[in-house]
């Protein structure tokens, strides 16, 4: 079964996108079957994946992760094929998702010439209030036919980010090393020891911190590392050995709609994180032969 990595921070402009789009990007060329799951409305990793890749903005027909958590299309019916491994395309219309709608069009239609049946679903539908789960509901349909699953989420506590925490094995964590940024973090904290407390049995851990955005030379970020590796420690996790140089390359890569591995894999930040792709396998090895014999 796939190992299912969501990358989140509920600061945006942290390079969490562009973290997935790299990362996916170097798995996919080592061998490991990869998905990607875009939960971002903005849709900026369908971006990175190449300029005919995103859904138009206006588009409502073309199957995206809204039919898909609104149990309209099955996940594997909407997926892409791109240098990220496959894809699973956002909508721009997912900041108005609030959870799965009560009856689908295709339910309404088979049921509508049958009462009895209809109010015995709709009754059924009603009991649940809890749609944080949809997507751990979904990703098993196609888990076994992927090695990683990586998870972009919108740079906010919503419900999308709620569904992309609770479908995860780990969490991975890109941060600025500035005050700001690790406040975030630690309100991510928050929210990911709420979500296993309410949800015992639930296995979901920090894989790790990820600094991006860093200029080794100076002292902004040396006067950082020590209060980032305090809050991982207290988080049971790690602050990367690797750390994501900021570039001129990293930041025309999305206007260019290439992910920086393609777009200039020269660079300093490519280099990075193909540095960061051999820490992250490691990390998960270990984690994952700790979780077999835990």
């Amino acid at each position: 079964m796939g190992v299912v990595v969501t990358v989140v921070n509920q600061k945006g402009g942290v390079a969490k996108t562009t973290t997935v789009s790299a990362l996916a990007h170097l798995l996919t060329q080592k061998g490991y079957r990869v998905l990607c799951i875009d939960l971002d409305p903005q849709r900026n990793l369908d971006m990175l994946a190449g300029k005919d890749i995103p859904i138009p903005i206006n588009d409502m027909t073309t199957g995206s992760m809204l039919h898909v958590l609104n149990h309209e299309i099955d996940l594997e019916k909407i997926l892409v094929h791109t240098d990220l491994g496959d894809l699973a395309r956002a909508s721009s219309q997912l900041s108005s998702w609030n959870g799965r709608p009560v009856l689908t069009k295709d339910e309404y239609k088979t049921l509508r010439d049958k009462p009895d049946e209809l109010i015995r679903l709709l009754e059924k539908r009603f009991e649940k209030t809890d749609f944080s789960k949809e997507l751990a509901e979904i990703i098993p349909t196609v888990q076994d036919q992927y090695d990683f699953i990586l998870i972009d989420t919108n740079p906010s506590l919503t419900l999308l980010t709620l569904n992309g925490l609770c479908a995860a094995d780990y969490v991975l964590i890109p941060a600025f090393p500035e005050k700001s940024s690790r406040e975030a973090v630690v309100e991510l904290w928050n929210t990911i020891e709420g979500l296993r407390f309410y949800n015992k049995g639930k296995y979901l851990k920090v894989c790790g911190i990820l600094l991006t955005n860093v200029n080794l030379r100076t002292n902004l970020y040396k006067s950082w590392l020590a209060p980032f590796r305090k809050i991982a420690l207290k988080m049971g996790t790690i602050v990367f050995n690797t750390t994501i140089s900021r570039s001129v390359s990293a930041a025309e890569c999305m206007g260019r709609y290439e992910n920086i591995m393609i777009y200039d894999k020269s660079s300093t930040t490519a280099k990075n994180y193909a540095a960061f792709a051999d820490e992250f396998l490691n990390r998960i090895q270990m984690l994952e032969e700790e979780r077999k014999h835990g």
